[in-house]
Formats: structure tokens, sequence, C-alpha cells
């Protein structure tokens, strides 16, 4: 969870979804609150927001709730802040890592973007305890990111390369491709992706004449290949599974079949009240 400066976040202005939060995700977050005001009287809902993405901040305030965000990098969070819409009065803001967070059933939902793969792998139960204890026992943890086929099927890089070239030259081809892209470049014995692997890929298809300038300087916007040198967890569905179950139900996965968000479902999770966790893996 290391590695997300100031400089970063200006970066971090160039990712569109499915690598920030689409329509289709806070549509469904409005939906699940709706139903989530169900359980409250004469309050606003309370929301978690797992680091400083913006969209889920200005979602908060349109919704009228109570926002406690959590992030790790003050210089990330003031940088990015500078893309919000709205100035949430009922927002506040810790400074903590999520695998030390603390709350105690305090919030009716979580949402996190792209939270898991910024977890170690070792502490994943963990973090899901932390989130678990989080909530209110009718409240939900929303969350995507990227999880790998169980198979591990991908296409090869050349293969994404020869589809980039159909694209038209004014087509962003990054929200299509980013998931194939980022399976081909995962090292899927670690389940870690690396940043600079696929910019290195993007980089010699254009030295070899097979992508185009404007293509290279989409790619070149991401920091892959400068800023972001951390790894980046990617595990399979039935790993990523096999975790949550321990701590949360799934109620249902959101996924619009029809765009490139049909790679990234939106996970609906329900605390479950009979979690057992060992002391060793508190540890």
């Amino acid at each position: 969870m290391s590695g997300w400066g100031a400089e970063l976040a200006v970066y971090w202005r160039n990712y569109v979804p499915p690598c920030r939060p689409s329509r289709f995700e806070l549509n469904r977050l409005s939906d699940i609150a709706k139903d989530l005001k169900l359980n409250v009287k004469s309050r606003r809902l309370r929301v978690l927001i797992l680091g400083s993405t913006t969209e889920f901040r200005d979602w908060a305030f349109e919704e009228r709730l109570e926002a406690v965000v959590v992030d790790s990098s003050l210089e990330f969070h003031r940088e990015v802040s500078k893309e919000l819409t709205h100035e949430n009065v009922n927002e506040s803001v810790i400074f903590d890592d999520w695998r030390s967070m603390k709350f105690d059933q305090e919030f009716d939902l979580v949402v996190g973007d792209l939270v898991v793969g910024n977890v170690p792998r070792v502490d994943l139960p963990r973090f899901l305890e932390n989130v678990h204890s989080s909530l209110l026992p009718h409240g939900r943890f929303v969350t995507k990111s990227f999880f790998a086929r169980d198979d591990r099927s991908a296409k090869s890089v050349d293969e994404i390369i020869e589809i980039m070239q159909q694209f038209d030259p004014c087509d962003d081809p990054f929200p299509d491709l980013i998931y194939e892209l980022a399976m081909a470049c995962t090292d899927h014995d670690k389940g870690i992706l690396s940043f600079e692997r696929m910019f290195n890929e993007i980089e010699r298809a254009w030295q070899q004449g097979r992508i185009t300038d404007d293509q290279l300087n989409r790619f070149t916007e991401f920091g892959w290949g400068s800023k972001m040198k951390f790894d980046f967890l990617i595990p399979t569905k039935s790993e990523w599974s096999n975790q949550f179950l321990r701590f949360f139900d799934l109620e249902v996965l959101h996924r619009d079949e029809d765009s490139f968000l049909s790679s990234f479902p939106l996970y609906v999770l329900k605390p479950r009240q009979d979690f057992c966790i060992t002391t060793t893996e508190r540890i």
C-alpha cells in the first residue's frame, strides 16, 4: 500500500473506468444506499470510503451521506482532492493503513475501488476482518478489482496489440484492453502484476511500428514506466472468493455485460455473524 504520493495523484487524473468508478457502479451504489436507509431512522447513512476516490466522495455528498475517508497518504489525498466537485461538510478523513484501522460496527456501507490489489496477499485476512468489524450487521461492503480467471487463460500481448491496431485513432484503447493487458503481464504463479512490464510491452510494440504515437502517449499518461513501481495483487476469482467468504456472504454480483465492465463485476458483500479467525492470523 505504499507509493501513493502526490505525483502519482497527478497521473491518476488520466485514468478512466474500469480503473475508476463508473456511472454504472455509482448507480448500483445508489440502489444499495436506498435499501440500507430502510434500516436507519433519523440519521444519515454512514459510509466508509477506502482511499480518497473522488467519485465516491462526490457521490456521498449527492446522496447526503456521512462519509469517513481512510487513506494512508496525506500527499495523495491532498492532490487528488483537487478533483472534487463538492465540499462535503459531512466528510472526515483519517490517515491510516487499512490493515490497522479499528472501527467497531460504525458504518452502514464500506466502498473501495481496486482496494484488493493494494493489499499484500498475506494481509488480506486482516484487511477483510477490519472491514467486517467496521460494518453494522445490516451493512454492506461493495468493491471491484482485477481478478484472474481460474484457468489463468489470457490473450497474449501480441494478440492485444493486434486488437489495438483495429481501434479508430481517436478512440481510447485503454478501457477495452486493460483487463487483458493486465492478465498478460501478471506473474500468475505469484498473482502479482508489474505495471512496468505493461508499459514495456506497449513501448516495444511502438518501437516495432505496430501502434501509433498517440496510442503510446496514452499509455505513458498512467505512470507505469515511472512512478508505479509497486506490486499489485491479482488473485484468481476462486482465491478471492475463498478469502472473503470467511467474513462475508456474497449478496449479488452486479455486472455490466454490454461493456468492458463485464470483466469487473461489482461485489456486494454482507457481513457474516459467524466468522472465525485464528489468533495466528491476527498477528
